[in-house]
């Protein structure tokens, strides 16, 4: 056995409550901490030190505390990064492999206790790999349904997108202003002057927003009543 393969492996161990009263309570962040000296104690791995956050999983960068503990692994002060539960760590597949990956790339591995899975290993990379593969074709699946959901609706007509949020007297006023040989910045002034309601409740017209009630499909599929 080589000089690395017997030193003792450091870890830094990261557990993370969603809350401020979580936090302030310890309500979770105990049983994190348990789980994670029980670990290190049994495989005699070295834990370095445990990392608290009290912040949401949304994002990585909205986390300060594990974007200094990725900073901290990246310089070599351990070479694990130790979770009780992957969600604690990422929020989805694709984060845990980004992370994995940056991992992978500065020679540290990841640790999650729930999934068994230690990245350091070759076995545990493997995993990952797989769990990725899986995910990539969960996506690329769901995206194959939704497009044939999609195509199957507008055989039947049904018209797709966001719903109308515009007054239908609103249509009619911009096509009887357009039928009547108005420019858009002559239009536009003239909806302003008549406080005409725009989708987003202002009364304040301009050329863009009127070129865009003039380009819309619900506009343009209007009753010929309307710009007569």
């Amino acid at each position: 056995m080589n000089t690395a393969q017997s030193e003792t492996a450091r870890a830094i161990g990261y557990i993370r409550v969603s809350t401020s009263e979580q936090g302030s309570s310890g309500l979770g962040l105990e049983s994190q901490k348990a789980a994670l000296v029980t670990y290190c104690q049994q495989r005699g791995i070295d834990l370095v030190e445990i990392v608290t956050e009290v912040a949401s999983g949304k994002s990585t960068a909205g986390r300060p505390v594990l974007c200094s503990t990725l900073n901290r692994l990246d310089a070599g002060e351990a070479d694990r990064l130790i979770v009780a539960k992957v969600d604690r760590l990422a929020r989805n597949l694709l984060d845990l492999l980004t992370i994995a990956q940056r991992g992978e790339r500065k020679g540290w591995g990841i640790v999650t206790l729930d999934l068994d899975l230690d990245t350091s290993s070759a076995a545990g990379r493997f995993t990952l790999q797989m769990m990725g593969s899986v995910a990539e074709l969960e996506r690329q699946m769901i995206g194959d349904r939704t497009r044939s959901a999609l195509a199957a609706a507008r055989e039947r007509g049904i018209v797709l997108g966001r719903p109308r949020v515009m007054p239908e007297a609103t249509y009619a006023a911009a096509y009887s202003l357009k039928a009547a040989g108005l420019s858009l910045a002559q239009i536009a002034a003239q909806l302003t002057a008549d406080a005409v309601p725009r989708g987003n409740g202002s009364t304040a017209w301009t050329r863009s927003a009127v070129q865009k009630v003039l380009a819309s499909p619900y506009g343009q599929s209007r009753p010929e009543s309307m710009v007569s």
